[in-house]
């Protein structure tokens, strides 16, 4: 029986296995080795956008969060309270990880928000009228959203027209 040999490393292909190819890439890479320069440059952009659809993410979690507490006041409990310090956390990291993320923050809110304030009004149960007592715009600047002392002061809605 001839002894056996190790198998030669093929091309992974991106479509075949896409967590293997970035593998095979990244090794390629570091070997001097011919790499797929075209797919490459197009993955590190979709990641890139994948870091501004997470803030994105966490903000729309966070400001939808504030608003519950800010207008639902007597029905939020420590799972809103937690899903506002997760999502501060997230942000956090991710500005950390991403610095340049920040120049774009306040287009990202302004983003988020429009969601929020939808998501919010529907989760809280608001009539048309009542939702549109929601602030149109954020209320908040990035230093309240970010202060993990902060936390919006309880407002009635007005239920008669």
């Amino acid at each position: 029986m001839p002894p056996a040999t190790a198998p030669a490393i093929g091309r992974i292909g991106k479509a075949q296995d896409f967590s293997a190819w970035l593998l095979d890439q990244a090794k390629r890479l570091r070997l001097g080795d011919t790499i797929d320069h075209e797919s490459i440059a197009e993955e590190l952009e979709a990641m890139a956008g994948r870091e501004r659809r997470e803030l994105l993410s966490h903000l729309e979690v966070l400001l939808k969060h504030l608003l519950k507490w800010q207008f639902q006041p007597n029905r939020l409990g420590m799972s809103g309270r937690n899903s506002i310090k997760v999502a501060r956390r997230g942000i956090e990291d991710l500005l950390e990880d991403s610095s340049s993320l920040k120049p774009s923050v306040t287009d990202v809110i302004n983003k988020a928000y429009a969601r929020a304030r939808i998501d919010a009004a529907d989760e809280i149960r608001l009539t048309r009228k009542q939702a549109a007592q929601l602030p149109e715009t954020c209320p908040w600047t990035i230093d309240q959203l970010m202060n993990p002392d902060f936390w919006p002061s309880k407002k009635a809605l007005r239920t008669k027209p």
